[in-house]
């Protein structure tokens, strides 16, 4: 509590510098001249005082100051009075006072004003009558209230600043910050990355982390696991990076760390890559689902690599392309001589301009009944055929199927061809007059395009080709969405112009399974990773067994891949898989080789 000095002058726990407090100061000190009164107390609320509440009283103290100061008590929660300005007698010390209490802002004004505070004024009865005193504290008062309602408009200004201050700055925190695993967001990262490598050339490393299998782990255990996940993946790799180490999540599962190297970087950079590995498989055992804890890294060193950010981002992208290309679960650190066929920036320039000359083109993969060797259709595989004479297949290209553009673009050129080809054969139909089938891959890219079954109409009727020649292949992940769907109803509409619906590497994928009898499917195609263990493993046999007792439970054709040895072709003779293909019946067969190629490949007498 502040009070006034013995002589008049206004003292306090000094309120915020300016010149309207300085004017208030000056203000009660001459409150005493400018009214006549012998004693004055302005008691303010921390809304106007600033701060916390504030007394402010002359004299300071003694039996009047005492006085004033239980005239504007109150008690606990007591309502302000309504009957201000009150004018009371008292006797204190010997001597007769008119004191006149005054609400400051009160409601009994014409415009009232929000509760300023309280004013007391304190009179010589004998020489001060009550109009006297109403009157000599009228003026006084209109003034005191007028630079109150200013300062308390300063004060509700200043709080309101502040507050969009501390609101800007959770703002800024949020932009900065991803949302679900509260590390820095993908443009946080990116801008500090750059602006550590721009002071100077110690060496760092960028580090990118790619979760392995994410994508089968959320279809098995629902987006919202996926989420726990994910916060739990940042949390390890948190706990397992030494201080000063900048970590971010750069996409759905990817993230970044940014490391300073020392002297001695290869095993420093070794150690830190071990570590978040052993934090990831202690959260995996907390967590106890199975495949959790898995992570590829790509690694780029600064300045060995680049001294660019671009390029450096660029170098560890493409070491983690060649991390996953090794298997999965191991980290790589980027070698120019060995890894720029995995640079998605090369990768996809060179792409487009080898789709646009013709070097991509398509290859024709014999489908073949096991029963009778009879052919009866292709599957349409894409070869990337190099000036030096390299043909690369898929499995060598496949980031582009990330792309939707050049995935789109690759679909159609494979389709165009595939289709001049079929037509140019001297017989398209298969023994018996069945249509000889076609199997032409494609994406979720191609299946979301609404164009997608029109354009296909119209080419196959320029080439007077029947929609029964057609069998579109999609892998699992495709139909991994709810019916409905947009890649569902261009599914059912194919199905419903004539051509057959395969879902393709049948039993690698989580989700698949539920939509069997929902989803438009005629076809089940048994993946190659089963078909190779089913002479020496099981379990692969097991597997194989329920795929072909469900798929004659809900009426499917089924096509066993990459039959390779006659032990395997053996076995799927033997539980009726009706048919195959792989090398050891036919390698995939270049366009000129088709119009030779046998109407039937032997496959030897049927184990029984």
């Amino acid at each position: 509590m502040s009070d006034l000095t013995d002589h008049g002058a206004f003292g306090h726990d000094r309120l915020p510098v300016s010149d309207l407090d300085a004017f208030l100061d000056r203000i009660g000190a001459a409150a005493l001249p400018l009214t006549g009164a012998v004693a004055c107390l302005v008691d303010l609320p921390a809304e106007v005082a600033g701060p916390r509440a504030l007394r402010m009283a002359a004299p300071l103290g003694g039996p009047l100051a005492d006085s004033l100061h239980r005239l504007v008590e109150r008690q606990p929660g007591a309502p302000a009075p309504e009957d201000c300005p009150r004018h009371l007698e008292q006797e204190v010390a010997g001597r007769r006072l008119r004191f006149v209490v005054e609400r400051l802002g009160g409601r009994h004004r014409p415009r009232p004003q929000p509760d300023l505070g309280t004013l007391v004024l304190g009179f010589d009865a004998e020489t001060a009558s009550a109009d006297d005193a109403g009157r000599a504290s009228k003026g006084f008062l209109a003034m005191l209230e007028a630079l109150l309602v200013e300062r308390r408009a300063k004060i509700a200004m200043s709080r309101d600043m502040a507050a969009l201050r501390r609101h800007a700055q959770h703002l800024q925190r949020r932009v900065m910050q991803d949302a679900l695993t509260g590390l820095e967001n993908a443009d946080a990262f990116r801008q500090a990355v750059r602006r550590a490598l721009n002071a100077g050339r110690t060496p760092h490393a960028l580090v990118l982390l790619d979760v392995d299998h994410f994508k089968q782990i959320n279809d098995l255990h629902g987006h919202q696991f996926g989420d726990v996940y994910l916060r739990a993946i940042a949390g390890a790799l948190t706990g397992s990076v030494p201080p000063g180490t900048r970590l971010g999540r750069i996409g759905g599962d990817e993230f970044a760390l940014l490391l300073r190297l020392q002297d001695d970087a290869e095993t420093v950079l070794s150690q830190v890559m071990r570590d978040c590995r052993a934090g990831l498989a202690r959260m995996a055992q907390t967590i106890s689902k199975p495949g959790l804890g898995s992570v590829s890294m790509g690694v780029a060193l600064f300045p060995r690599h680049s001294e660019s950010f671009e390029a450096l981002f660029e170098q560890a992208d493409t070491a983690l392309y060649a991390a996953k290309e090794t298997g999965r679960g191991t980290d790589v650190i980027f070698d120019p001589h060995c890894h720029l066929r995995f640079s998605l920036r090369e990768l996809t320039r060179n792409f487009s301009g080898a789709l646009a000359a013709g070097e991509i083109g398509p290859a024709f993969h014999p489908v073949v009944n096991l029963a009778t060797g009879e052919c009866t259709g292709y599957e349409v595989l894409a070869r990337w055929r190099g000036e030096n004479g390299e043909v690369m297949g898929p499995e060598l290209f496949y980031p582009i199927f990330d792309n939707a553009v050049l995935a789109q673009q690759l679909t159609c050129s494979m389709i165009r061809q595939a289709t001049e080809v079929l037509r140019r054969l001297p017989a398209r139909g298969a023994l018996g007059g069945a249509p000889l089938r076609m199997g032409i891959n494609v994406t979720g890219f191609d299946l979301h395009n609404r164009q997608f079954s029109g354009s296909l109409s119209r080419l196959l009727s320029d080439l007077g080709l029947p929609w029964e020649a057609i069998v579109i292949e999609v892998p699992e992940t495709v139909m991994l969405g709810e019916t409905g769907g947009r890649a569902f109803e261009t599914l059912r509409d194919l199905r419903k112009r004539g051509a057959a619906i395969a879902l393709d590497d049948f039993g690698t994928g989580y989700g698949s399974l539920r939509h069997l009898g929902t989803w438009p499917i005629d076809i089940l195609k048994i993946d190659r990773q089963f078909v190779q263990g089913l002479s020496g493993r099981p379990r692969d046999r097991a597997v194989v067994e329920a795929i072909l007792g469900m798929a004659r439970r809900f009426g499917l054709r089924v096509v066993a891949e990459g039959i390779e040895t006659p032990g395997q072709l053996s076995y799927l003779q033997a539980m009726g898989c009706e048919s195959g293909q792989g090398h050891l019946l036919s390698p995939p067969l270049c366009p000129g080789q088709l119009a030779g190629a046998p109407r039937v490949y032997p496959v030897g007498e049927r184990v029984t």
